[in-house]
């Protein structure tokens, strides 16, 4: 599909990604959510309100709330309540540290997904790759345990995101997997863009194998577990995000490319200056058969 593809196709890719905040309480080294934003330029809560609403209009199915750490957002409630009166599945991606009972309960209506970015069980694989709170307090395999539980129990689908890096590429997470029972897990690579996260994502980026190696290491858990793999090819060009200014962006060319705010030009006109590929996010959201 050429740049003229998505500019020209009226079907949308069903998810939209939105970032909220650039803020987060954990350091991960690979992390791309850089947008160098000051708080003061984000999208107020009616624009984004607004975007949802366009969203919905246009045919999209899912809105996924992400950051940065997205329980950070002080509007993350009022937004998860507006796009599910739009009829519009919600789901948000979190590193699960700002997780209690009290907040899941509160969202077992509105919420559909919450995603949890667990990318190994050991505390010093997370802390050397900044996977911890201030980059200083990882959170332990029974916390992580506590919070699948907790999600289960409120009735919400339960999704784990791991990044796979040189520290953890050796882990073995079946037995966990199995016991904390995600409807699904996704693996990635840590997707280095230039400009962006370059310097710090190279340094414990790995090959096609290794991500080969790791998951054919984790044949049991997957046995039980729907796993969709991600590499880097997959990665670009699948996904539609809108950063905390409400501006669309792509990975196309390698960084990070913007499209004008929506809160000024809508988010219709918006779609027409960024990239995607249906074909690419279609493949990238087949469970893993093969490998």
């Amino acid at each position: 599909m050429s740049q003229s593809d998505s500019q020209c196709n009226p079907v949308l890719l069903p998810t939209l990604n939105m970032h909220l905040i650039e803020r987060c309480n954990m350091a991960c080294r690979f992390c791309f959510a850089k947008y160098r934003t000051k708080r003061s330029e984000y999208l107020c809560v009616e624009d984004a309100k607004s975007a949802i609403e366009q969203a919905a209009s246009l045919g999209i199915k899912k809105i996924n709330f992400a950051g940065g750490e997205p329980l950070l957002y002080p509007h993350l409630s009022e937004l998860i309540a507006h796009t599910a009166t739009q009829g519009v599945t919600t789901s948000i991606v979190t590193n699960g540290s700002l997780l209690t009972p009290e907040w899941i309960n509160l969202h077992f209506d509105t919420l559909n997904c919450i995603g949890v970015s667990i990318d190994s069980i050991h505390p010093d694989s997370n802390l050397r790759a900044g996977r911890a709170v201030n980059g200083r307090i990882p959170i332990e395999e029974s916390e992580y345990r506590n919070i699948a539980g907790w999600v289960h129990e409120a009735g919400i689908e339960l999704k784990v995101n791991t990044v796979v890096s040189r520290y953890n590429a050796k882990d073995d997470m079946n037995e966990f997997l199995i016991a904390i029972a995600p409807q699904r897990w996704k693996i990635f690579m840590a997707l280095v863009l230039e400009g962006v996260n370059s310097r710090r994502a190279k340094s414990f980026s790995i090959s096609i194998n290794k991500l080969r190696e790791f998951t054919e290491a984790h044949r049991k858990a997957m046995t039980h577990i729907p796993t969709f793999v991600e590499d880097n090819r997959l990665m670009t060009s699948s996904y539609l995000m809108m950063d905390p200014k409400g501006r669309l962006y792509d990975n196309t060319s390698g960084g990070l490319s913007y499209s004008e705010p929506v809160s000024k030009i809508g988010l219709k006109k918006a779609l027409s200056q960024v990239y995607w590929s249906l074909d690419r996010f279609e493949e990238r959201s087949k469970p893993l058969v093969s490998f």
